[in-house]
């Protein structure tokens, strides 16, 4: 416990104490980081599932944005027409009922964001299918 970058508080609270080789063990914690020792900082974070994070590269660079992507997506609805006021690419699956009705279909991202304030009714959901999904159409 001689290592000459520990402070007296350091060597006074851990003196004497040798880790134990199998577990890392060192004593009881007065906090919980105090009582065992990894062999390494990747040991630790391959451990705890930790990823090391450039904080300062993220606020340095802004990440880019985009509508134009498509998507899949399922709308139910009962009386607000979402196919006349969304226009699909594709219509994959539809159903009309005297309940309620919905449509699978693929969309542009930005369709749906121009359409947005037209969405906003109690008897309209939208759901992304997520791309798992689309891989199992095919």
């Amino acid at each position: 416990m001689e290592h000459p970058n520990y402070r007296f508080e350091t060597r006074q609270i851990h003196a004497g104490l040798q880790p134990d080789e199998a577990t890392g063990s060192r004593s009881l914690a007065i906090w919980p980081t105090a009582a065992y020792r990894f062999r390494s900082c990747d040991r630790a974070a391959r451990l705890h599932d930790y990823r090391y994070e450039y904080k300062k590269r993220n606020y340095l660079r802004k990440p880019d944005y985009t509508t134009d992507i498509t998507l899949k997506i399922y709308a139910r609805y009962r009386t607000t027409d979402i196919r006349r006021i969304l226009r699909f690419e594709k219509i994959c699956e539809q159903y009309t009922g005297e309940e309620s009705n919905y449509v699978i279909g693929e969309i542009a991202l930005s369709e749906l964001l121009a359409k947005r304030p037209q969405l906003t009714g109690d008897d309209v959901f939208l759901a992304n299918i997520p791309v798992f999904f689309l891989s199992r159409d095919n």
